[in-house]
């Protein structure tokens, strides 16, 4: 009888970076945002489960950093009294190629609806 092989992996932090696209009626911005600490769970080599402490500090808006600072502030994420977000997979879909990854995002001590992404199967690029 053969078992499954659970494994959890703790995120490289030094190597790991998030990047986000956040769209409006007219255009959008790109950045980047560090992960503080985490983990992924896998199981017969497939992602199963995990979760991410984001360190909202390290936002960057990259296509105009000038508005990198007013992201911070009171009137967006108030990073200064919000320090961290949190966002735990809550499903994952191993169907396709790329796995899908549902989850719940805390920002502000508010929930927000699940995201989904889609990652990178390569672990190195997307989460470790």
């Amino acid at each position: 009888m053969a078992f499954a092989q659970k494994i959890s992996y703790k995120v490289n932090t030094q190597n790991s970076t998030i990047k986000w696209n956040a769209k409006k009626v007219v255009g959008g911005h790109v950045g980047t945002i560090n992960i503080q600490d985490g983990t992924v769970q896998t199981e017969k080599g497939k992602i199963t489960g995990g979760g991410f402490t984001i360190d909202m500090n390290s936002m960057a808006c990259t296509d105009a950093p000038k508005l990198t600072g007013h992201l911070k502030n009171e009137d967006f994420f108030n990073v200064p009294t919000y320090p961290s977000s949190k966002f735990v997979i809550s499903k994952v879909d191993n169907s396709k190629g790329n796995p899908i990854i549902t989850g719940n995002l805390t920002i502000r001590i508010k929930q927000n609806r699940s995201p989904s992404s889609k990652s990178h199967h390569n672990c190195r690029r997307t989460f470790c």
